[in-house]
């Protein structure tokens, strides 16, 4: 398992607008898995994927209590 070129095909494909890859490169940088820990880029990532109205990402957010009112009031909706 190469964590590495995991690391640099979620990106990639984040970087095009795929809101699972963000979600998931967001939890690399968040883990230091495949790249440096970098919690500042993780919370980045999780917002352009709860842009995409990704749950998940939004609940990985409100986890690190980095959540914005709209994605709060998305979550709670979508009960």
């Amino acid at each position: 398992e190469n964590h590495y070129e995991a690391f640099k095909w979620y990106k990639k494909a984040a970087e095009q607008g795929h809101e699972v890859a963000q979600n998931n490169l967001a939890g690399c940088y968040l883990d230091g898995i495949g790249t440096k820990k970098d919690k500042n880029k993780a919370v980045q990532w999780f917002h352009k994927a709860a842009a995409q109205k990704s749950i998940l990402a939004i609940k990985n957010l409100i986890s690190l209590g980095e959540e914005t009112d709209e994605e709060m009031e998305y979550y709670l909706e979508s009960d």
